[in-house]
């Protein structure tokens, strides 16, 4: 079952005696705007600068691995077993609101994510912010196109001193222009991060004055 708010995979039980169960993973990742430096350790590779996207694909790739041993041993017993993967986490669960839950048959089931105990849950989720910057620029009056002053702005980003723990993308970059020499760039920026929204403020006030 596909949708736009993701995908529902399902494998038939081999034995009924076993209740039905899902397992969810996001395929979506998000990105705190640094390139990652890869560090290897016993096979496994890190990052202390940019996401390598173990964020949820770490869960993805736990619930196809699962699919392909279950599949190679149809010998082994277990319940109707429902695989979501879901899209659009990271920007408010947008994609699991989107799924129709209804075709479900477990009732209850594991979120292959969020760090803790089995059986344990989130209370809260980071703190989402989309910021939205327009610059007009008359170029018959500045001489400064209006993709040069964007281009500055995005150079001046870097100063900013985001914590570690906070994740900053440039989203969307685009630009049109008139017949009069007008010129307009959009520019759409997010923030994210697990603090409450006025310890974030102080470092959108510092994007804000970069755009003005």
């Amino acid at each position: 079952m596909r949708s736009s708010g993701g995908i529902i995979a399902r494998l038939k039980a081999t034995d009924d005696h076993f209740p039905a169960i899902f397992f969810n993973a996001h395929v979506d990742t998000t990105s705190n705007g640094k390139k990652p430096q890869l560090k290897e350790e016993d096979g496994l590779y890190s990052s202390e600068t940019g996401f390598l996207g173990a964020d949820d694909k770490a869960g993805a790739a736990c619930m196809l691995e699962l699919i392909d041993t279950l599949q190679a041993n149809p010998s082994a017993k277990h319940g109707t077993l429902e695989f979501i993967f879901s899209t659009q986490e990271e920007v408010g669960m947008l994609g699991a609101k989107m799924l129709d839950l209804s075709v479900l048959t477990a009732r209850f089931g594991y979120s292959l994510d969020a760090p803790g105990e089995v059986g344990t849950f989130q209370l809260f989720g980071e703190t989402h912010l989309v910021l939205d910057f327009t610059i007009i620029q008359d170029f018959k009056k500045s001489h400064i196109s209006a993709i040069n002053v964007a281009r500055s702005v995005i150079h001046k980003l870097k100063q900013v001193h985001f914590p570690q723990s906070m994740t900053h993308e440039v989203k969307e970059f685009k630009g049109t222009t008139d017949s009069l020499g007008s010129e307009t760039v959009f520019i759409q920026m997010e923030l994210a991060a697990f603090m409450p929204l006025e310890e974030i403020m102080p470092y959108l006030e510092e994007v804000k004055q970069v755009f003005f």
